[in-house]
């Protein structure tokens, strides 16, 4: 059987950075952060139950 990758993770780092970087543009990074990771945190929900699998993405579950 392919090896099983959630991906779930690197949606939430990934969020996090793009609003730390928003927030660096507008002199605000702590807010930025913290709003990456509000969104990271529910887009990361909702791809919970995806699985890469090879290169194929299949619903958990």
């Amino acid at each position: 059987m392919a090896e099983e990758k959630s991906f779930s993770g690197l949606i939430f780092v990934g969020c996090m950075s793009i609003g730390g970087g928003l927030g660096l543009l507008f002199g605000r990074p702590e807010v930025g952060g913290a709003v990456g990771m509000g969104i990271g945190f529910f887009v990361a929900f909702l791809g919970a139950g995806l699985i890469l699998m090879g290169n194929k993405i299949v619903r958990a579950g």
